[in-house]
């Protein structure tokens, strides 16, 4: 499964950003169980990707529309932290010069967040890769300030879940959602999270966050009010 996800990596293909943050999580918190070889192969993809649209390359990666710059921006925290002495090849820059770069657009994008909150309110498709970004930041980030604050934005992001949910179901009026989504509200993964959290709802086929969510409630402390259930 490594190996399958890494010609998409290395090729900056569009979500590339979404795959590169749980390939980091499984890197940097359990590459000694990875097979030496793949786990080369998952180096060099880290080293050689396009992080945001100042370094240089030609792809069709977007960069612009808020989800996917927490992606972009906690994978050049994490990436540039776990490697600080390593090149990384599009930027030319070391691992401690990414971090410094990656951590400045997180923290702005938590200033945000924490202002504004979300263009695309209760979007289905969004929430859960809001939450891959935040529940990756809030388990692996070096920075104690950073995981406590992308925990309080998981916290609200889940309060506005329930707020909107009826049986797991996503009910309110949403910022951006797609017509794949909205036929098929019984396997979104918001109704997977809330089946996790909740009791309510069902597991789909496919997800963002779900396991690092559950990662998140096991391992890294997130807690939760009661009272949302």
């Amino acid at each position: 499964m490594l190996e399958g996800v890494l010609p998409s990596v290395l090729d900056c293909h569009d979500c590339a950003d979404f795959t590169l943050v749980p390939l980091l999580w499984c890197r940097i918190a359990w590459g000694d169980a990875i097979a030496p070889a793949t786990r080369e192969k998952i180096d060099a993809a880290i080293l050689h990707f396009r992080y945001w649209m100042d370094e240089p390359g030609n792809d069709v990666q977007w960069y612009f529309s808020e989800n996917h710059a927490l992606l972009f921006h906690t994978a050049a925290y994490l990436a540039g932290s776990f490697f600080p002495q390593a090149t990384f090849m599009r930027a030319n820059r070391s691992g401690n010069q990414q971090a410094a770069a990656g951590k400045q657009r997180v923290l702005d994008w938590l200033t945000h967040f924490e202002s504004c909150e979300m263009a695309e309110w209760n979007s289905a498709p969004y929430f859960p890769v809001y939450l891959k970004g935040l529940t990756a930041l809030a388990a692996l980030s070096p920075d104690a300030d950073i995981a406590a604050r992308s925990r309080r934005a998981i916290q609200r992001l889940i309060e506005q879940i329930a707020h909107s949910c009826h049986q797991g179901m996503l009910t309110a009026s949403q910022g951006r959602s797609y017509e794949h989504t909205l036929r098929a509200g019984r396997s979104l993964e918001l109704a997977a999270i809330s089946r996790l959290l909740w009791g309510k709802g069902n597991y789909g086929c496919r997800f963002h966050a779900l396991p690092q969510l559950a990662l998140l409630l096991r391992d890294h402390g997130l807690t939760l009010d009661p009272a949302l259930a």
